[in-house]
């Protein structure tokens, strides 16, 4: 379900980032949408087999050749099958980074790039809604609920990592509290 709203959202974005892009009657072309450049850093990384936990893919994306590439790591946790939900939010440290990792994941078959299991999907890299480390963590932390439950389960906090690809700690502390209903 998280999935289909996040797929939903993204969708959405893209037809009111196209719509905006044509011109008037008689320009001479499209105007240059300013959202639609090529300089973001955060991808969002689908069809991962939802056996995959987070230290697995880490592993693999720094055997891959992106360790100290990535400051970011979100893959989120369907919480009821704890299983993961198939994509994750990646922010890479530089554009050239970011390019490299789509030509790399982007429309390669699961079973080379994400090895051990047994799946017949294929990557598909996209550009993320939210973009940077900070903007990523941030909006994660201002959800109490979602917080809570992470917190709650350390291996499904997001990861972050310094520039030799080293976990550093995420923010728990000073989450905003779920407003008591019950008073």
């Amino acid at each position: 379900v998280a999935a289909t709203a996040v797929a939903a959202a993204s969708a959405a974005a893209a037809a009111a980032a196209a719509s905006s892009a044509g011109g008037s009657r008689g320009s001479k072309g499209p105007k240059k949408n300013l959202d639609d450049d090529s300089l973001y850093t955060t991808v969002m990384l689908r069809n991962i087999p939802n056996k995959y936990t987070q230290h697995m893919l880490i592993e693999q994306l720094h055997r891959s050749g992106f360790k100290g590439d990535i400051d970011y790591l979100y893959l989120p946790i369907d919480f009821a099958n704890r299983c993961n939900c198939g994509y994750c939010f990646v922010n890479l440290r530089t554009v050239a980074a970011r390019v490299r990792f789509a030509s790399y994941f982007d429309g390669v078959a699961v079973q080379s790039c994400l090895p051990g299991f047994n799946s017949y999907k294929v990557c598909q890299v996209t550009k993320a809604k939210w973009q940077g480390r900070d903007e990523n963590v941030r909006r994660l932390r201002s959800g109490p609920e979602l917080m809570a439950q992470l917190a709650s389960h350390p291996e499904w906090l997001p990861l972050l990592l310094d520039e030799s690809g080293e976990q550093e700690t995420f923010p728990v502390d000073a989450i905003p509290q779920a407003p008591n209903l019950a008073s």
